[in-house]
């Protein structure tokens, strides 16, 4: 009994010694070329010049000064960094800004909000059914819809809270407040000056969709800025003759996508930062007082560099080219979590699996919105072509291929009148926009 006690003491020692081996190795060696190469890539910092608009939308219910906005938001980032995370199993504080010890929130209440226009709406139609009504909600509330106007006045739209997973977000919906505003001012016959701001409320939008670092903005930034104004803008112009020339701001708006719009690379990186850092944050308190195997079997530099090979496609000239083309970029295949990389780092090679989310919605959401500014040059076009009402058909026919997406390919609806443009995103139907111009005479 003693000899095989002896035996079985031996093997475990040698199969311990092994493992411990092997950990050993795991550690030693590291990240794999390709994903080093990936986390050098993502690694990159973001960083963009001019005015950010962060500060005022962030700020956007209380009346702060233009010139006492950066100092508000600098406080509100020391004491949100001040309270630290909270702990495993405790909720995260609520936590407000510091203009609310100052100055009285304006914003509107629900039901008031509820009557302003969603992106997905055709806001001309619904300020029209009670054009009086609107028109007093708007003067009420002009202070805040004003501030929400100025808020995208801006170079970029950086998020200057530090990457956490309990880190606060202002409330992005109320920023398209402004579109029931333009689309009353087209109402009551104040077109020219509805269009322009229209059209500057969409280069404000695709401007800071292509200087965002935060992936939840990008993809506000496309919505309002393509698909909300956008569609703003094809309802008004249907109502205006072709050959009435429009505001100078309408050039930039209604222009195909540029590199820096097509490319998700910037944005990414900045998600890469967020998930990374905010991540490695929870791991810390999470792993405060447990068990060894949390820090034995976990690896902060091999988790990011895992996690940066899906994310490193979207800075590469494959991918952007991919979505110029309007097709799908390249799949990037994990690899497997049963290899050496993975013993000494086990539960960030799970977490990375697991953790990291999906993309493909926001690329086909991306592609969507790359394909609706294509329509919105394709119907600045249009407006110049001589049988643009008489002959929808053939000039729809002869529509040049910059205006074009592959896997967008534009119709015309049953009486001729629209353009439809089909979506990639289950959640949506297809987008219908008026002709320019076929309600000029109604």
């Amino acid at each position: 009994m003693q000899k095989w006690f002896k035996r079985i003491t031996g093997a475990a020692g040698i199969v311990l010694l092994v493992l411990v081996a092997v950990w050993g190795i795991s550690k030693l060696v590291g990240p794999s070329r390709a994903e080093r190469a990936a986390l050098k890539t993502m690694s990159e910092p973001v960083s963009f010049a001019g005015r950010n608009a962060y500060p005022a939308i962030w700020l956007q219910d209380y009346p702060v000064p233009a010139g006492e906005m950066d100092a508000v938001m600098a406080e509100d980032v020391r004491r949100f960094v001040a309270i630290g995370l909270p702990k495993e199993g405790t909720p995260p504080v609520d936590f407000t800004t510091s203009a609310a010890e100052r100055y009285r929130s304006d914003r509107p209440a629900y039901e008031v909000r509820q009557r302003l226009c969603s992106a997905r709406e055709d806001c001309l139609a619904k300020v029209r059914t009670d054009l009086p009504g609107y028109d007093k909600l708007l003067d009420e509330h002009a202070g805040w819809i004003a501030r929400m106007e100025a808020a995208t006045h801006a170079d970029q739209l950086s998020n200057p809270f530090p990457p956490r997973m309990d880190m606060p977000l202002p409330t992005f919906a109320s920023t398209y407040a402004p579109a029931t505003l333009f689309a009353a001012r087209f109402a009551r016959g104040d077109r020219e000056a509805a269009i322009a701001s229209t059209c500057a409320a969409i280069n404000d939008w695709r401007k800071l969709g292509a200087h965002s670092n935060m992936l939840i903005s990008w993809a506000i930034a496309r919505g309002f800025g393509a698909e909300g104004y956008g569609g703003l803008l094809a309802q008004m112009l249907a109502e205006v003759p072709n050959d009435q020339a429009l505001p100078p701001a309408c050039v930039d708006a209604m222009a195909v996508p540029n590199p820096v719009e097509i490319s998700m690379c910037t944005v990414m990186r900045g998600e890469f930062d967020f998930y990374a850092k905010s991540m490695a944050s929870v791991i810390g308190v999470s792993s405060r007082g447990q068990g060894w195997e949390k820090h034995l079997f976990y690896d902060d530099g091999m988790t990011q560099a895992r996690t940066a090979v899906s994310m490193a496609k979207y800075c590469s000239p494959a991918t952007d080219a991919a979505f110029a083309a309007d097709q799908s970029p390249p799949l990037m295949q994990p690899a497997s979590r049963y290899r050496l990389q993975c013993v000494a780092n086990f539960i960030g090679c799970i977490l990375s699996d697991i953790a990291t989310p999906g993309y493909q919605g926001f690329d086909l959401g991306h592609r969507d919105g790359l394909a609706m500014k294509r329509t919105l040059a394709a119907l600045a076009w249009w407006r110049t072509q001589p049988d643009a009402l008489t002959d929808p058909a053939a000039t729809l026919a002869r529509m040049p291929a910059e205006y074009r997406s592959a896997a967008h390919p534009l119709r015309l609806n049953t009486d001729k009148t629209a353009l439809v443009m089909p979506t990639l995103n289950d959640e949506k139907k297809d987008i219908t926009l008026p002709l320019p111009g076929s309600r000029a005479a109604q």
